[in-house]
């Protein structure tokens, strides 16, 4: 051990099924909102860049007016 490094604990401790079942649920449900929350994003980038790209080329089909509400 280096000078200034903690120490290693005396026992490792093991934690019963249920305390472990806990954590994992955990953190599968902070992964999960963290993907949705990143995955969300990115496709609102990902469709505003499509827009931006395909702005020239949307006209209605009835006027073949480029001024579009949806």
């Amino acid at each position: 051990m280096r000078p200034g490094e903690p120490s290693l604990p005396e026992a490792i401790v093991t934690p019963d099924g249920q305390t472990v079942n806990r954590l994992f649920d955990w953190l599968c449900r902070q992964a999960d909102q963290t993907l949705a929350l990143d995955f969300k994003a990115t496709l609102k980038q990902l469709q505003g860049h499509w827009f931006d790209q395909q702005r020239d080329r949307m006209r209605c089909p009835d006027c073949a007016s480029r001024n579009l509400i949806r």
